[in-house]
């Protein structure tokens, strides 16, 4: 009876996804009302790390995933798109500041207010949530590794610099060990060959050409530590430890 208990689950799973979509619809129509009143509301969906079976990175989910859209952005992206067993969160914050989220692992009409999330999510009230821009970046770094033709970690560092702050070089370079990277010193300047625990840099290539680079606080070039990442088709932007574009 095995293969009847696999169809009711898969049905099962898609009248729930059906259903989330539904929820999604209607809680996309409330928000076109309130921008169409005036009222610019933002959208933003995070992924929901999980991903497909056997740890696999879900691409399509990822894709349409974005920070702080307007309403014409998020639609234009497929933001409020589902696919069965879609578990990434959708948030909407509304003209006066009010966020309200559909996880899409709860009942289809649950949207969550901000203190129900956090506790629902497993977070703990005063305690610092990942970043929905951190969680793309994570998802990133990992994707790059499973398929690494894909330009998808020098573009999702770009579109969401501001979430750099809140990664130490440290806390960098262990994440992309963790996931399998070849952590290299910086091959020229005043760093060469220095060993980031010795007080230097280090880089990794990824894709055709992409490139990431941490610089510490050395050199003439460049005055304070900054973060260097790019690839041929988005071009080599620099960004402050803080996030920030640097310019010197």
């Amino acid at each position: 009876m095995g293969w009847l208990d696999d169809l009711f689950s898969k049905f099962e799973n898609t009248g729930e996804t059906l259903a989330r979509k539904v929820m999604d619809d209607s809680f996309r129509h409330n928000a076109e009302n309130a921008s169409g009143a005036g009222l610019e509301v933002r959208v933003s969906r995070e992924y929901d790390g999980v991903g497909l079976s056997n740890g696999r990175l879900c691409y399509w989910c990822l894709s349409r995933c974005g920070v702080n859209m307007t309403l014409a952005e998020a639609k234009s992206k497929g933001t409020f798109e589902r696919h069965e067993g879609c578990g990434c969160i959708i948030e909407y914050v509304s003209l006066k500041g009010l966020k309200s989220y559909q996880t899409g692992k709860s009942s289809p009409d649950d949207w969550l207010t901000e203190e129900e999330f956090q506790k629902r999510v497993g977070y703990e009230i005063g305690d610092r949530a990942l970043t929905p821009q951190e969680r793309i970046i994570n998802a990133a770094i990992e994707m790059q590794m499973q398929d690494k033709r894909s330009q998808t970690l020098a573009d999702v560092i770009i579109d969401n610099h501001d979430a750099l702050a809140y990664y130490s070089p440290e806390e960098m370079k262990s994440r992309l060990e963790r996931a399998g990277y070849k952590i290299e010193p910086l091959g020229r300047g005043s760093c060469k060959d220095l060993k980031f625990e010795e007080g230097g840099g280090y880089r990794i290539y990824f894709g055709n050409d992409g490139y990431l680079q941490y610089h510490p606080n050395k050199g003439h070039h460049h005055k304070g530590a900054y973060w260097k990442i790019g690839n041929g088709q988005r071009g080599m932007r620099r960004y402050n430890l803080d996030g920030t574009p640097k310019y010197d």
